[in-house]
C-alpha cells in the first residue's frame, strides 16, 4: 500500500497534538517576512504563520527542508519565528537538503533523540557519526535553534 500524501488540514490536526515533529519537504524562504516562508506540501505551500498555529504541543520541529533555516538581515527567518513563536527547539538547514543523503542523517538524529539526548547534543553526536559518510554534506547544513 503506498502512503497517502499529507496535506496541511490532515497534518495540521496530527502535529498539533505530537511532541516531535519532523516535516520532510521542499522549502522556499521569504526574505523580509518569515510569516510567508513556506513548507511546500501535497495540496501546497504551508507558510510558518500556519506552522506556528499547529506547534502547540511540539518541544521539537525538525525541518528537512532547503533553506528552512535561513534568516533575513533582522536575523529572523521561519525557524527563528518557530522556536519563538511555539517554544519549540527547531533542527533546519541553512543550505539545500539532498533527498538521497538525509535519510541517514535524519536516522541518526532520530536514534540519538529516541534515547533522549537534547536536540542540539543529538545533531552534532548524529553529525559527528556521519563524518565520513557522503550523507555528511547534508547534515553539515542543519542548526539547532533553541534546544528545550
Amino acid at each position: 500500500m503506498r502512503p497517502r500524501a499529507a496535506g496541511f488540514p490532515r497534518m495540521g490536526r496530527a502535529i498539533s497534538r505530537a511532541g516531535i515533529v519532523h516535516i520532510a519537504a521542499h522549502g522556499s524562504f521569504r526574505g523580509g517576512n518569515a510569516l510567508l516562508s513556506t513548507v511546500n506540501l501535497h495540496d501546497g505551500p504551508v507558510t510558518g504563520e500556519e506552522l506556528a498555529a499547529c506547534l502547540h504541543r511540539a518541544r521539537l520541529t525538525v525541518l528537512s527542508c532547503c533553506d528552512s533555516g535561513l534568516a533575513d538581515a533582522s536575523g529572523v527567518g521561519l525557524s527563528r519565528l518557530l522556536n519563538q513563536i511555539s517554544g519549540s527547539a527547531v533542527i533546519a538547514s541553512v543550505s539545500p537538503v539532498s533527498d538521497q543523503l538525509s535519510p541517514e542523517f535524519m536516522g541518526q538524529l532520530h536514534s540519538r533523540l529516541a534515547v533522549g539526548e537534547r536536540p542540539a547534543s543529538a545533531l552534532a553526536r548524529a553529525r559527528q557519526a556521519l563524518r565520513s559518510s557522503p550523507s555528511f554534506a547534508s547534515a553539515a547544513g542543519f542548526i539547532c535553534f533553541g534546544d528545550v
